[in-house]
């Protein structure tokens, strides 16, 4: 046992040097690399833009509103952040490596680092919280009353369905997450989606080790980021709930103050940095950033489905194809809570992929949790049927779509049809890998229950 913990810290450690390494190398290598990538559709909107930040902390030096104009519409907490790497920056100087990487970078890339490990122990967690829950009594027992009132196969026929998560690929979890060409291009970009991700894997790391009043409140954060992380509240309460028991009720509250209490801190802020009335500033960030976002108003191309309806219906229409367009995240997150309540790991998962589907300003860095946590649950990923359909599709899907941007707008032999007909292949690509994996999970789960070998389970694909 030692002798394996020992081994799992060195390979940890090679694939952070690995990621860092990766990352570096690109900036070092080529500094417009950096500023390219930081304006590419695919790794920065226009909620997560870095160039749209500096051109906010230019209007705040000159003692403008930072949402003054039509640039800056990112999360006010992005907007401190930087603010202070800023006032940090002529300490930075002083470093002998500075003039080799500005410090916005720099801190970007250790913070994304940070993420992938945060989320790879947070999965290493999962595991020792879940064989307790399997080898508590109860849970024994119910095991014990389930196969002996089940006659559906002989256990000695084949080999049985035995564990709800693959914790021997948790190594993969890290890997997926520090050399995923996604993450390190978004990283390098400066994108705002990774301070997201750090607070989305915090919420799930301290939630699985039942520190539920640090995880609601990192989930609050994150929901002032990006909004969207909101819908993560139910999955978090059931994580707390069944690995630590802990009152929903109670939690919800709790949540709830967090969010006021983040609010207030945001308003305070704002005040104090621009010296107007608080009810001024409160609808100013409300209606530049909230609603900037659930509305989609910006028309700029980005790999999500809502810009190209935006720019094509009636303004009439507009409320009636938001609502529903919005109602495609919405619309699961009750029937699936109810249906995995006693998967909430599952349900966390699927949110995170749905929300990186149907959000109003998605970037590939939004991909990057759920394909990190895919290695998971290989117990019953195995089972999918779509599986290589989808993830050929997706690969060709991510090639062509710069392909069809430079078409588009440098040779002006395609139009938007092309690029976002691309989009459309990749999101119903997405789609139906999650359906499929619903559909394993199921199967599986059908297995497990009633004790049926896995070579009938295969046999059923």
């Amino acid at each position: 046992m030692d002798g394996k913990i020992q081994s799992q810290r060195i390979s940890v450690t090679g694939w952070l040097l690995a990621g860092a390494c990766v990352r570096l190398a690109l900036v070092f290598l080529s500094h417009s690399l950096s500023i390219s990538l930081s304006q590419r559709i695919e790794l920065s909107s226009p909620v997560t833009s870095y160039p749209r930040v500096q051109e906010a902390l230019l209007l705040a030096k000159d003692g403008f509103n930072p949402y003054q104009g039509d640039v800056f519409h990112d999360s006010p907490l992005v907007f401190f952040f930087f603010l202070l790497s800023d006032k940090l920056s002529h300490f930075y100087s002083l470093l002998p490596f500075s003039p080799l990487i500005s410090l916005d970078a720099f801190i970007m890339i250790l913070l994304d680092l940070l993420t992938g490990f945060v989320l790879f122990k947070a999965v290493s967690s999962l595991e020792i919280q879940e064989n307790k829950v399997q080898a508590s009594p109860k849970k024994q027992e119910q095991r014990k009353t389930e196969k002996s009132q089940d006659n559906a196969s002989d256990p000695g026929e084949g080999e049985l369905c035995k564990e709800r998560f693959s914790f021997s690929f948790t190594p993969y979890v890290l890997l997926f997450f520090v050399m995923n060409p996604f993450g390190i291009l978004c990283s390098v970009g400066q994108s705002s989606v990774t301070l997201s991700n750090l607070f989305i894997a915090l919420s799930l790391f301290f939630a699985v080790n039942g520190r539920e009043y640090i995880s609601l409140l990192a989930l609050a954060v994150s929901s002032y980021l990006s909004i969207y992380p909101l819908l993560l509240t139910l999955p978090v309460i059931l994580i707390l709930k069944k690995y630590h028991s802990k009152s929903s009720k109670h939690l919800f509250a709790y949540f709830l103050v967090c969010l006021i209490m983040m609010g207030g801190v945001v308003i305070y802020l704002m005040q104090q940095l621009l010296g107007s009335s608080l009810e001024e500033i409160a609808v100013k960030v409300v209606h530049e950033f909230l609603v900037f976002t659930l509305m989609a108003k910006d028309f700029t191309p980005n790999i999500g489905l809502f810009w190209y309806f935006q720019m094509e219906i009636f303004p009439e229409y507009t409320h009636f194809f938001m609502f529903f367009l919005h109602l495609n995240i919405f619309a699961f997150v009750i029937p699936l809570a109810i249906r995995c309540r006693e998967d909430p790991v599952f349900l966390f998962w699927f949110e995170l992929s749905t929300i990186a589907i149907f959000k109003t300003y998605p970037t590939v860095g939004d991909l990057l949790l759920p394909i990190s946590l895919l290695p998971i649950f290989y117990s019953w990923l195995q089972f999918s049927k779509l599986g290589f359909v989808a993830q050929s599709t997706f690969i060709y899907t991510a090639l062509m779509s710069p392909i069809f941007w430079y078409m588009w707008i440098y040779l002006g032999s395609a139009n938007s049809n092309f690029f976002y007909a691309n989009t459309i292949v990749c999101a119903a690509t997405e789609i139906f890998f999650l359906a499929d994996c619903l559909s394993s999970k199921l199967r599986w789960e059908y297995a497990y229950k009633h004790n049926i070998p896995l070579s009938i389970l295969r046999s059923l694909i």
